[in-house]
């Protein structure tokens, strides 16, 4: 039976970007155990998809860790490697293991340079044969509308709302869209009846509490929530409004009509996906104008 292996470790926009080809690969490979390498705080997500056999944690934390993945990739007798990160690490995981892996024959697939590399050992020391050839992987669109959700707070989900996703990562908050236009914005969707959800993570409570401050028609859900229940968070919405962050990016790849707010530095990661609206500013993301995002909502605001 193969036994494949996928490394992907983040971040968060990268792994629910290339979710579309893993499942693809799932279909290719129905009877096949289908691993993932990545960070513990994605173990969730990798569930949730419910194509995989299991996870093997990978922090990137020092050398401890490293041999200890290391030493699980090399006893796991997976027959297939799938490289997704395109890391300096992943590379020399693929180095080190030519020596680790037992007698037989493995393949490492290259998503970058599009190349299967197959290792043959015949014997467990050395570093083996290596054939290389080139190999097709396309890229497939995500389709998150059916990711199971914990739902442990969707009694708090108004019947007609818009979501707001307003933070990003710690380290990059040149990202974040002022929380003071967001509730300019609120104040706005408030005035022609419609609510506001607000979701984001316990470190993004300080913009949840400023949006929703003195707003009794939004719905502060920030810290409350899992992130594998964005998709249906912004299924029941009639839009979304969100950062460049990988939250927004998981509600624009449920379908619903999603638009992200971006810095000119991070042009390149717009937002992927049929029903999307990507505003790009000329400088920082604070240039970006609350008009322009509205011009991009009211033809919503019939649904529901």
């Amino acid at each position: 039976m193969k036994k494949i292996l996928i490394i992907k470790h983040g971040a968060l926009g990268d792994v629910v970007l290339v979710m579309g080809t893993l499942q693809a690969i799932r279909r290719e490979h129905p009877e096949a155990e289908l691993w993932l390498l990545t960070a513990k705080g994605f173990f969730s997500i990798a569930r949730a998809m419910g194509i995989f056999t299991g996870c093997l944690e990978d922090n990137r934390r020092g050398k401890l860790e490293t041999l200890r993945v290391l030493r699980g990739i090399a006893r796991g007798e997976f027959t297939d490697i799938y490289d997704f990160q395109q890391s300096q690490r992943a590379r020399f995981y693929r180095r080190v293991l030519r020596f680790l892996w037992p007698r037989g024959v493995y393949r490492w697939v290259d998503t970058k340079t599009q190349q299967l590399i197959t290792i043959t050992k015949k014997c467990s020391w050395g570093l083996g044969r290596v054939q290389v050839q080139p190999v097709h992987i396309p890229w497939e669109k995500t389709d998150l509308s059916n990711m199971r959700a914990e739902g442990k707070h969707f009694d708090m989900l108004p019947q007609r709302y818009v979501l707001f996703i307003p933070g990003c990562s710690a380290k990059h908050t040149y990202k974040r869209w002022p929380t003071e236009k967001y509730g300019e914005l609120a104040d706005r969707l408030g005035r022609m009846g419609i609510s506001v959800v607000v979701l984001g993570t316990r470190d993004e409570a300080a913009e949840g509490e400023t949006i929703a401050c003195g707003r009794d028609w939004v719905v502060n859900m920030v810290g409350l929530t899992s992130l594998t229940d964005v998709p249906q968070v912004a299924l029941r919405s009639l839009a979304v409004v969100g950062n460049d962050t990988g939250p927004t990016h998981m509600a624009a790849m449920t379908g619903r009509f999603t638009i992200g707010l971006f810095d000119r530095r991070n042009a390149r990661s717009v937002l992927r996906g049929d029903h999307v609206a990507n505003l790009v500013s000329p400088g920082g993301v604070e240039l970006i104008g609350v008009e322009d995002v509205w011009k991009k909502l009211p033809c919503l605001m019939c649904e529901g």
